[in-house]
């Protein structure tokens, strides 16, 4: 048996489920269309990448923001990325997940909002920890639909 201590989420939906995750779109929601040619950042204190220049977005000629629920994680995000893109500050989760499935370009670390993304198959940028923890207890699958994934220089598929 898996035990979420001794295993992680990936190992046990493909064990438990036989589901590879990321092959199915999970969620539907609407679509606010004037999000369309934006690019959003959410990057929380927790699990931050802190070797990703998030100015090489530009390359895409998109408006960039960071979104948030919380201020705090805005500042956090300006001081250490040395960046001051717009804010978007959301004040309640259903908005905020319709702003995901919008956009054309969804940047985040590895948190709930990241999921949302997935569960979507939003075009998206996994930025990864650079923490010393293992492969099998962090797991994300490089091969994910839409995604791409960046831990540090020698370790992304950008």
């Amino acid at each position: 048996e898996n035990y979420i201590h001794l295993s992680n989420f990936y190992e046990i939906y493909k064990d438990t489920y036989n589901v590879e995750w990321g092959s199915h779109k999970w969620l539907e929601l609407p679509v606010k269309e004037n999000y369309e040619n934006y690019i959003f950042i959410s990057a929380s204190k927790k699990r931050y990448n802190y070797y990703f220049d998030f100015n090489s977005l530009k390359k895409y000629n998109k408006e960039i923001f960071f979104i948030t629920t919380n201020i705090n994680e805005y500042n956090y995000f300006k001081e250490n990325s040395k960046c001051d893109f717009d804010l978007i500050l959301f004040d309640n989760l259903m908005d905020y997940w319709i702003a995901i499935n919008s956009c054309f370009l969804f940047v985040s670390n590895l948190s709930s909002f990241l999921s949302v993304a997935l569960s979507l198959q939003k075009n998206n940028i996994a930025l990864l920890p650079d923490e010393n923890l293992q492969d099998d207890i962090v797991h994300f699958p490089r091969n994910l639909i839409n995604s791409m994934w960046y831990k540090n220089e020698k370790e992304n598929n950008l």
